[in-house]
């Protein structure tokens, strides 16, 4: 498994990045815009297919961060 972790100090929130590395296929979890830019870089740089985009924090709270990178992303 491919995982990699993306940490914004200015909200102290972490995003994940999930890969198969048989199939090159991946997943983020709660992207932010403040580490989309360095998710998508490394998601290119190790040539995944991104495929799934989770938001959790819907569940328990709204961050419109998350938001608004979720719909970009999809």
């Amino acid at each position: 498994m491919i995982f990699r972790q993306f940490f914004d100090p200015k909200t102290k929130r972490l995003s994940h990045l999930f890969a198969d590395p048989a199939t090159r296929i991946a997943a983020v979890v709660d992207p932010m815009l403040a580490t989309v830019d360095s998710m998508l870089e490394t998601i290119a740089g190790l040539d995944l297919s991104l495929q799934y985009i989770l938001v959790t924090c819907l569940v328990t709270c709204i961050h419109l961060d998350h938001d608004h990178v979720a719909l970009a992303l999809t």
